[in-house]
């Protein structure tokens, strides 16, 4: 397992982004619930997720081992469909990612990557590598690929702010240096990192029953914003990021693809607001509605709700409305929601009166209600 890591990351330095290993293993004449489960946990963050074994060789598909309880509330089959899930939850920006790369943009490397190449200056990164995974530039990965019995395990942090995608959702780790930081890493424990100054798209797709990536295009997509302070001791902050997004299937790319770049900033100068600007480098024209004026290529080009992570650290107020603009005139915005601060998660999560076409929003403006009009 551990050697599959640095195998996906040779390839994807080679050029070859769309790989995997066999979840759970190949070879051999069994797996074990802990290799598997744990397996699983890895390759849903690999850019092509496969269980797979050798034809004389035992079954080791997940519902095999719903009869296998790893405590009194879960079995082994359970952390493996968890783990699925949470590979669903990221296809957008997994898609994005690859896209990116077929794109041929010649400033991007890589998806499934060390963190070296994201932390070139930092001497830490070249350490453990396999623990430590980057996906893209905004996440990291943080799980024991080498123990399975471990209680704890220290991993690696370049300085910043990380903040946890999933369960403990929001759990934040902030530090002036980089440093390994003491984690859990039992067989149902394993984490992804949000890096600051960057916006992901994600789906809750358990919660929405997706059970294939064409259920997922059926629903809106979410932003999660975590941001990095531009000025130290000022109360600001900015944060950047892509979102691809295209039927899936078609090879033609003129017309049909939404290609969005995101820009959030965070300012108290004149109260306090949240500002997401909307840029398109591609615009699907060919799926334009005359009538609404949407160039939606499906329902992820739609915009669910927005959590912007680390929110305790700068906010002010625990209220806010969320506007709307469909050009540059600062004064011409539209209500559509509210947004209030989730002290379970440390989160600002917007609560959407409707769906929001990207490819008609010029701005989004999240501010507090002493500076808000209706």
């Amino acid at each position: 397992m551990e050697e599959s890591v640095i195998g996906i990351m040779k390839m994807n330095m080679f050029g070859i982004t769309l790989i995997g290993a066999d979840i759970c293993g190949f070879g051999g004449p069994f797996t074990t619930p802990d290799l598997c489960a744990r397996w699983h946990q890895v390759g849903a963050f690999q850019p092509f997720s496969r269980n797979h074994r050798a034809c004389d060789n035992n079954p080791q598909e997940p519902w095999r081992f719903k009869a296998f309880h790893f405590n009194s509330t879960a079995t082994y089959m359970d952390l493996m469909k968890d783990a699925i899930f949470r590979k669903y939850n990221l296809m957008r920006y997994w898609y994005t990612q690859m896209s990116a790369v077929s794109f041929g943009n010649q400033t991007y490397t890589t998806a499934y990557k060390p963190l070296f190449f994201e932390f070139p200056e930092d001497q830490g990164t070249y350490e453990d590598i396999a623990n430590n995974v980057m996906i893209g530039s905004a996440l990291k990965t943080s799980i024991n690929v080498k123990n399975l019995t471990q209680a704890t395990t220290q991993f690696y942090f370049p300085k910043g702010t990380w903040c946890s995608l999933f369960a403990p959702i929001g759990n934040c780790i902030t530090m002036n240096a980089s440093q390994y930081v003491e984690l859990p890493s039992r067989i149902n424990e394993s984490f992804v990192h949000l890096r600051e100054g960057f916006i992901v798209p994600m789906q809750d797709a358990q919660g929405l029953g997706a059970r294939t990536t064409k259920d997922l295009q059926n629903h809106p997509v979410d932003l999660h914003i975590l941001g990095s302070v531009r000025v130290p001791g000022v109360p600001n902050w900015s944060a950047d990021g892509d979102y691809i997004n295209d039927d899936g299937e078609t090879i033609v790319l003129d017309g049909n693809v939404n290609q969005y770049h995101f820009r959030a900033t965070y300012s108290q100068s004149l109260g306090e607001t949240i500002t997401l600007q909307v840029n398109q480098a591609m615009y699907a024209s060919n799926h334009l509605d005359n009538t609404t004026m949407c160039a939606d290529v499906n329902q992820a080009d739609l915009l669910g709700n927005i959590y912007i992570y680390n929110a305790k650290s700068l906010k002010k107020n625990d209220v806010y409305f969320v506007q709307v603009s469909y050009d540059d005139d600062i004064d011409n915005y539209i209500t559509v929601g509210s947004a209030s601060y989730d002290t379970a998660t440390d989160r600002i999560v917007t609560q959407m009166e409707t769906l929001l076409c990207l490819s008609r929003v010029f701005r989004i403006t999240i501010r507090n209600l002493n500076t808000a009009t209706q």
